[in-house]
Order: structure tokens, then C-alpha cells, then sequence
């Protein structure tokens, strides 16, 4: 499975550039007793089934209902979570989105403009346990003055966010945050690549890799000691 999306916050555009979902499929994911609808019998079914003994789903692969290729009490979940909590329809392929960016940040001398010292180019997250995984890309360096977008790209384990600098009319660079979303991501370990316009190749780049099932939340930095970063 593998998603890019480019997104930009200050022009409220998603740019869809490649989104490959699974091949077509001769049954609906969901649909467990094929009656053509995805509804609260397919619950019932799939509890029958699962721990009671019941028919098999009709296929079984019907029953996999995240497409994490097993039929168990997760798809459950995720039928409820679809049916009654406006949750992402059966075998949806994650997607990633820049929600907002603020900066530029300003140090004074010896002065930390928010928790994170200027010379940490850090990525916070947190997730849900279930779907939703929330970064914060923390000391993100760009132009004074910028027009940021950012493709994200989600394939297999692999979550690659490049950063893009659409415009920057001023002649100066500083450091920004910048959030994103990323949705309809099941629990598994991942890793998280981000590429930015301003680190020089060869330095460190910002990547690390993260259960999400034993960990939910936590943070990873960069140390760099070069502009815009480190300068207090």
C-alpha cells in the first residue's frame, strides 16, 4: 500500500500525486454475510465467527476488515468504529496531512523561545492506539518568510514526509513548527524519515523508527549546530 499526498496549509490545497490501492477486489471488505451492504449484521457475524463457532465470512478475506491481513477481534473494532463512530471505511489506506506550521522563532541570547532548545531539530508524536498518529515537527528550518508544503509518503512500514519550501522572499532562515496528521494507520512498528530543504546532504537527516504498540508517544531529535539551527 502506498499513499503520496502534498499538502500546503497556507493555501488549504491537497495535491493527491500517487495513491495506489489494492487491486481490485471481487468482494467489499466488510460485507462479512454478502448481502451487498456493510452494516450491524456484519458485526453480529463476524462475533459469531470469531467465538461462536459461526459460518466463515463470505470469503473470509471479507472478514479482514483493516486489511492487516488476519480476520480477529481487531476488525471488530474496526467495523463499530466505521458503522458508529464516523471511523475510516473497511481496508481505507492511511493518509498523511500538514495541519498547520507557525514560526519563525525568535532566541534571544541564552533564551529558549519554547521547550526546545534552537540547536534540537526534533519530531514529536503520539498516537491513538488505534488509527490516528499526530507529529510535530519541531524546529523545522525554512525562509523568514515562507509558503510551506510538505508529500507525504506511506508505504509499508515506511513513513517519508518531505518538506517543501514553495516560496521564501526574505533573505534570512529561521525555524518553524509544523504539524501533521496521518490517518487510518494500524498499530506496527514504523519509521519516519523526514527530509528537509535546509539540512545540507551528508548531515544527519531526522529519522527514527517507532513501535507504536508499546509506545504511543515520545520524541526524537537532531542535534545541529549550524544556521538557522543553534543559534541562540
Amino acid at each position: 500500500m502506498r499513499t503520496k499526498v502534498i499538502t500546503g496549509s497556507m493555501t488549504f490545497l491537497i495535491f493527491l500525486l500517487c495513491l495506489s490501492f489494492r487491486p481490485s477486489l471481487a468482494y467489499d471488505p466488510g460485507d462479512l454475510n454478502h448481502d451487498g451492504m456493510v452494516n450491524s449484521s456484519d458485526i453480529v457475524y463476524l462475533i459469531d465467527y470469531l467465538f461462536k463457532g459461526g459460518p466463515d465470512p463470505d470469503p473470509l478475506e471479507s472478514g479482514d476488515v483493516n486489511c492487516d491481513e488476519a480476520v480477529n477481534s481487531a476488525d471488530i473494532v474496526s467495523l463499530i468504529d466505521y458503522l458508529f463512530k464516523n471511523g475510516p471505511a473497511p481496508c481505507s489506506p492511511p493518509t498523511g496531512f500538514m495541519v498547520d506550521y507557525y514560526g519563525c522563532k525568535e532566541f534571544g541570547k541564552g533564551v529558549v523561545a519554547d521547550s526546545t532548545p534552537p540547536d534540537q531539530d526534533c519530531m514529536e508524536y503520539e498516537y491513538d492506539g488505534e488509527s490516528v498518529l499526530l507529529l510535530k515537527h519541531v524546529n523545522a528550518g525554512f525562509n523568514c518568510c515562507p509558503e510551506i508544503a510538505a508529500a507525504i509518503t506511506i508505504e509499508d512500514n515506511l513513513i517519508t514526509i518531505e518538506e517543501i519550501e514553495i516560496s521564501g522572499d526574505c533573505d534570512c532562515i529561521c525555524l518553524f513548527d509544523i504539524d501533521y496528521e496521518i490517518t487510518n494507520l494500524p498499530p506496527g512498528e514504523y519509521t519516519i524519515t523526514v527530509i528537509e530543504p535546509y539540512v545540507p546532504e551528508g548531515e544527519e537527516i531526522l529519522e527514527f523508527t517507532v513501535d507504536l504498540v508499546s509506545s504511543t508517544s515520545g520524541s526524537f531529535c537532531v542535534y545541529r549546530d549550524y544556521y538557522p539551527w543553534g543559534i541562540w
